[in-house]
């Protein structure tokens, strides 16, 4: 299942009213070119499902990690990353429907994410993501130090709602309590992989 993918490569439809009012060039993929970016958009194929999974790998989100001291490069134990996906049948590609964004949390504090409630801000538009969904949850004991508790969460969205993320010249995510903005790279991983989504 799609769900195995997310664990090893360790937002709801807006309303009619909304999509109204974006234009139509909003709704396309960019166009393909060299996205600046660390990453790279990969495929795998699935011979006994016949299911091809198009995805980027999991990108940290710097925003919420602190150094530990005024002169220590060292980051905090707080971690979160980001990833994307769709898959389709076959090997040919087949523009999805849905497209999947999940994350992949690790922290001292899990009470933050309790709430699995998320919500995106596209440019000046508050959207509604809906609830995530957690397909794994795992606290590693520490000595002299709380438990660490890791968990993967991830949500289907819209492939018009991934288009508008796609568009967009800047993200705000809300996730729990939860609150960071997307930067450069991950906006151009996502108008990456919206570009793979056609032909």
């Amino acid at each position: 299942m799609i769900r195995t993918l997310f664990l090893i490569m360790a937002v709801l439809i807006p309303s009619a009213a909304f999509l109204g009012q974006t234009q139509e060039s909003q709704l396309t993929p960019p166009a393909k070119r060299k996205f600046k970016y660390a990453g790279k958009i990969e495929t795998t194929y699935d011979k006994s499902k016949d299911e091809s999974i198009v995805f980027f790998r999991l990108m940290r989100i710097k925003a919420l990690e602190t150094p530990k001291g005024p002169y220590e490069v060292q980051f905090s134990d707080e971690k979160l990353e980001f990833t994307s996906y769709f898959a389709h049948p076959g090997q040919k590609l087949i523009t999805p429907h849905w497209i999947t964004i999940g994350f992949l949390s690790a922290t001292e504090d899990p009470q933050k994410y309790t709430d699995q409630k998320g919500t995106v801000k596209v440019d000046d538009q508050w959207i509604n993501l809906g609830t995530m969904k957690v397909l794994s949850r795992t606290s590693y004991t520490r000595r002299g130090k709380l438990p660490l508790v890791s968990e993967t969460r991830e949500l289907p969205i819209p492939y018009q709602q991934f288009l508008l993320m796609a568009n967009a010249k800047k993200i705000k995510v809300r996730l729990g309590s939860v609150e960071f903005d997307l930067d450069k790279e991950h906006l151009e991983a996502i108008r990456d992989l919206a570009a793979h989504t056609v032909p």
